[in-house]
């Protein structure tokens, strides 16, 4: 299908998978990725984004696309546990980008490490064969995770 346009911004991956969908299926609401990393976008009325500058004209819509960048989430209300605190004391970015490391494929495969090396040392999990294997951080690839 051939589209008449002119480029007028730049997006994200998640923007970018919301408003194509939203083009394909009027009813879309929410784009969300959930690879390497994830992120949220969603459609939200205007009339509720306290932020927006109602001052500078704009399209006129009454409805805007909200990219939530949800990745550095982290409120009470998740299981923060002590394998994602020791997920996040390994990285580059200490203190970052919690949720991300809670859900995220980046980090997925080490989460499993460390739960199976802590099985391993407490009910002998594979019989301790794989112990030493599992001792060694970020050895375990995501990609295990789902064979």
């Amino acid at each position: 299908q051939k589209v008449n346009g002119t480029v007028f911004a730049i997006l994200n991956d998640t923007v970018g998978t919301l408003a194509a969908n939203k083009f394909k299926d009027q009813d879309t609401q929410i784009g969300l990725i959930l690879g390497t990393g994830s992120n949220a976008a969603y459609i939200e009325r205007t009339s509720r984004c306290s932020k927006l500058n109602r001052e500078s004209g704009g399209s006129g819509s009454n409805q805007m696309i909200i990219n939530m960048e949800w990745g550095n989430y982290k409120s009470s209300h998740l299981p923060y546990m002590d394998v994602d605190k020791d997920i996040d004391a390994s990285t580059l970015n200490k203190g970052a980008q919690h949720y991300e490391k809670m859900i995220s494929g980046m980090y997925l495969g080490e989460m499993a490490r460390r739960i199976c090396l802590k099985a391993s040392k407490e009910i002998n999990l594979f019989g301790g064969t794989q112990r030493n294997k599992l001792e060694q951080e970020w050895s375990f690839p995501t990609s295990l995770v789902s064979k």
